[in-house]
């Protein structure tokens, strides 16, 4: 199962919105270290291309070998018709003798068919080996059919003494070449990236990749009454922008507009999750951040500690319900990762 989700990263940058999986097939073999050898092993490559399944069938170099196979998947086998065929009746049809699941699938088309129906065809079937480690791999796939809403990300950079950045609209620039490169990578896993009005028009910011390859997410821009200047550059640069808010709704073009009170942010993901936007990012500023924390509507934290004493300024905002996951030192700065607690029980 660690050989799965090994082979299941390589598909990050390539396969959302559908989950990471690898697969591992083995034979029993008594001259191996632990009894089985591997006879073939993939992992799903990119969005509408074969599952994990296929690609591992297919590298097997004789097919008699997989009658009586062992298959080791890190997520539940589909049991629908979607971009492929179902994958459990591929692995009924080639006479698997036993399936090893990391976790069930949370999707509503799957949701433990996959595995009552390799059950009621005599498969063997093991569950939640590695299940931690195959829920945080997909993470933002699992709350998002969990609580019908994209995983949310929120980030900031701060000083030395709590600040995010000066008043009056003054941006500052806290973070270090290599953090902002690390802020670029994380925003490559993200399928969009949120601001408020007023980071929008103080700090006039791109939000998309310029620090590392991939797609650009989507920017979503919550500005109630449309007062964000046209020229500014997530408005006029091309790229995709939806600008939520009271007045206007038209989704034609680009930038769009969805007509949603951008205040109330349960109703705003509501609607990312209808348009099957499955994570967001949200940068700023300090009171959208903190608006998310006290609605308990976030899900892992990113803080940048930075060096600078500002000795005035926007507060950062405060964390609650976290809990740390790791401290990552980087040219000066520390980025400080925590999960929400109680996001994860619920």
């Amino acid at each position: 199962m660690h050989r799965c989700l090994q082979l299941a990263k390589k598909g990050v940058y390539t396969v959302a919105p559908n989950p990471m999986v690898g697969c591992v097939i083995t034979v029993a073999d008594p001259s191996m270290p632990y009894g089985e050898r591997i006879i073939g092993e993939g992992y799903h490559r990119y969005f509408g291309g074969p599952h994990a399944e296929v690609e591992a069938i297919g590298a097997v170099p004789d097919p008699d070998m997989l009658v009586g196979a062992k298959v080791y998947v890190n997520l539940e086998p589909c049991s629908h018709h979607g971009k492929t065929p179902p994958c459990a009746h591929l692995l009924i049809d080639k006479k698997i003798g036993e399936v090893v699941v990391g976790m069930a699938d949370p999707n509503p088309l799957v949701a433990g068919r996959g595995l009552a129906i390799l059950r009621e065809a005599g498969v063997k079937v093991v569950v939640n080996a590695l299940q931690t480690e195959a829920q945080w791999l997909n993470r933002k796939f699992v709350v998002f059919h969990a609580k019908r809403r994209p995983y949310v990300l929120i980030k900031w950079a701060q000083s030395r003494d709590s600040y995010i950045g000066r008043r009056l609209g003054t941006a500052v620039g806290l973070s270090n070449p290599r953090s902002m490169q690390s802020v670029h990578r994380a925003r490559s896993h993200y399928a969009s990236i949120m601001v408020g009005k007023n980071t929008a028009i103080n700090d006039n910011p791109t939000l998309n990749l310029r620090h590392w390859a991939g797609k650009h997410p989507l920017r979503i821009l919550l500005d109630a009454q449309l007062e964000s200047p046209l020229d500014l550059n997530m408005l006029c640069d091309g790229n995709k922008t939806l600008v939520v808010n009271e007045i206007r709704g038209d989704e034609t073009t680009w930038p769009s507009y969805l007509k949603i009170n951008p205040h109330e942010l349960e109703d705003v993901l509501a609607a990312l999750y209808d348009r099957e936007v499955q994570s967001v990012m949200v940068e700023g500023g300090s009171e959208l951040l903190q608006s998310f924390i006290d609605r308990n509507l976030w899900d892992e934290a990113w803080v940048y500690d930075t060096p600078h004493v500002l000795g005035h300024g926007v507060a950062a905002p405060k964390l609650v319900h976290q809990k740390l996951l790791g401290k990552y030192p980087i040219d000066g700065d520390t980025i400080t990762q925590y999960i929400n607690n109680i996001s994860i029980e619920s």
